[in-house]
């Protein structure tokens, strides 16, 4: 063996070097990989963190309470599911009816009468899916007793889920 030609011992010293160092760069990559997709998606994490997109039952929770409320009259109840920044009770001879949309425009408002709002029949929910679209929050489709389909967006609210926005069908509003 000459002076110049490596040994066993050596040659596995440089495997061992060369294994850490491409540790080392798949980690580093792994770690820009990761901040590079969090600042892509970063809207979309926030929302989902602070909604709680995880918490899809919580969600379907407030509408099916909307809903019971709505059918057994307990009115009180029914606009306490929704978020009084999007709605206002509206109110006819001193008594809760429905709600007036609000609208910092003034363009916007309509107004949805409780009688009209959910029909007959038992209502389910087909779905729940998160969407982080302005501040995020959960749209839950549920299907009426009619065979129409609703679909509810529903907000965290502080810690509370609330109703931001109620279906519209036309052919309940004429």
């Amino acid at each position: 063996m000459t002076a110049n030609q490596p040994t066993e011992g050596s040659r596995q010293k440089s495997r061992l070097a060369w294994v850490r160092y491409l540790f080392l760069i798949v980690f580093i990559a792994l770690v820009v990989g990761a901040i590079g997709g969090y600042t892509f998606y970063e809207r979309e994490v926030r929302a989902y963190w602070h909604q709680k997109g995880w918490k899809k039952k919580a969600a379907s929770a407030v509408v099916l309470r909307f809903i019971e409320s709505v059918k057994s009259q307990n009115f009180n109840e029914a606009v306490a599911c929704v978020d009084a920044g999007s709605f206002e009770p509206l109110s006819e001879d001193n008594k809760v009816v429905g709600l007036q949309h609000k609208d910092p425009s003034g363009m916007g408002r309509y107004m949805l009468y409780f009688d009209k709002l959910i029909p007959a029949g038992n209502a389910t929910i087909e779905s729940v899916k998160f969407q982080a679209t302005n501040q995020g929050g959960f749209s839950v489709l549920v299907r009426f007793g009619d065979g129409e389909t609703g679909d509810f967006f529903v907000r965290r609210i502080g810690q509370d889920y609330k109703i931001v926005s109620l279906p519209m069908q036309a052919a309940r509003f004429r």
